[in-house]
């Protein structure tokens, strides 16, 4: 698995806005009212960011001190981190920027109906929309940064290259863990 390219979040953004944008003009010609989302989403979203940020810190923190210990003392007191809790971690820092970025979209279609003539942009509309597109953007990209946490050190002297992948010509070792698979996390 790669890693999310920006531009590829910026793709599914400008889709989505595009879409919300379409999907919001029609309802808005068959005399439907705008849509606004509730103002709990904001902070859903923010603590969603969070939780992502907390996850991939754990995998970050707990991997560097391992490696930096194998490095300078050639054994480590640091438990490794677990290879199911790491994997978790990383997919739902990609899952979280890919659908934060499709929802960011949607809110930004949404505010450039709500902004354009003949329309009558007013802040009970208008900063509903502005707020919530800004937490998704927010999400999106404490995503982003989740999964650049979740990452493999490079390891001095290995054939690992930058990030953890094998160069070519080399087979690939485990994850992120070589020990056997724990059935509990202690995570």
């Amino acid at each position: 698995m790669g890693t999310t390219r920006i531009r590829s979040l910026v793709l599914i953004a400008g889709i989505f806005a595009a879409l919300g944008w379409a999907g919001q003009a029609s309802l808005v010609q068959l005399g439907q009212r705008q849509l606004l989302p509730p103002w709990t989403l904001p902070g859903a979203l923010i603590v969603i960011a969070l939780v992502v940020l907390g996850m991939a810190w754990r995998v970050r923190s707990r991997t560097r001190a391992r490696d930096r210990e194998l490095r300078e003392h050639g054994s480590s007191n640091v438990e490794a981190i677990d290879p199911f809790f790491a994997t978790r971690a990383l997919l739902l820092a990609k899952a979280s920027s890919v659908s934060a970025s499709g929802l960011s979209g949607v809110f930004v279609g949404l505010l450039i109906l709500a902004l354009i003539p003949p329309a009558t942009p007013s802040a009970s509309i208008v900063l509903p929309l502005v707020v919530t597109a800004g937490a998704s953007l927010v999400l999106a990209i404490c995503g982003v940064v989740a999964e650049l946490w979740c990452r493999l050190p490079p390891s001095d002297g290995d054939d690992q290259g930058r990030g953890g992948t094998p160069k070519s010509g080399t087979p690939a070792t485990g994850p992120i863990d070589p020990a056997p698979a724990r059935t509990r996390s202690r995570l």
